[in-house]
């Protein structure tokens, strides 16, 4: 019974380390503290759970190529069209 109310009194900390919130060391200190209190967990839980969370980027990088930059198609039609194998085409333009 013990451990049952240990663990939904460390709830809302439990879910910010699980949901690697950034405030994590501020939830897990006002759960301590206010915790005791059900206005003060249910304040905790909220916290945890609205936040902002440490996500990794999902999108792709931006990074394009400089403009007049040699790329693989120029260089396969400029073999192509000089007969120069591929590899010494691409560096020619």
């Amino acid at each position: 019974m013990l451990l049952f109310l240990m663990s939904v009194f460390f709830l809302p900390t439990a879910i910010a380390l699980a949901g690697r919130h950034t405030s994590l060391a501020k939830i897990a200190l006002l759960n301590l503290l206010l915790a005791p209190s059900v206005i003060g967990w249910l304040f905790v839980l909220y916290l945890a759970l609205s936040a902002p969370r440490v996500d990794t980027p999902t999108t792709a990088p931006t990074h394009r190529p400089k403009a007049g930059a040699p790329n693989s198609l120029d260089a396969i039609a400029l073999s192509k069209a000089t007969g120069v194998p591929f590899g010494v085409a691409y560096w020619m333009k």
